[in-house]
């Protein structure tokens, strides 16, 4: 993930500080939840369809079976904040793709 670069992208689009730490913090967990997935890696593969389809349904779907042991909020209404953070980076990304 971008990290520094997202973080300055996200605090530019008038976001509060505790928002782009949660944001941020959201990105990272998911890359570690789902064995180090490179959130970059899948934008550029797929623009992150992968993981949004992982968190689709609150995480009550049959892709997300095979990762074991996830300590994310699965089959809550919460996990929609998870889907939201790879939305706004995908939004990152996007504008700055074009703006390189």
């Amino acid at each position: 993930m971008r990290d520094l670069e997202f973080k300055l992208w996200i605090d530019k689009n008038k976001y509060n500080k505790k928002v782009v730490s949660d944001i941020t913090s959201r990105l990272k967990r998911i890359e570690r939840e789902f064995n180090f997935i490179d959130i970059d890696f899948e934008y550029e593969n797929n623009d992150c369809s992968y993981l949004l389809g992982l968190l689709k349904n609150s995480g009550n779907n049959e892709h997300i079976k095979k990762y074991k042991n996830l300590s994310l909020p699965l089959g809550k209404c919460c996990l929609s904040t998870y889907s939201y953070a790879i939305r706004l980076y995908i939004k990152y990304r996007m504008e700055s793709d074009k703006n390189p």
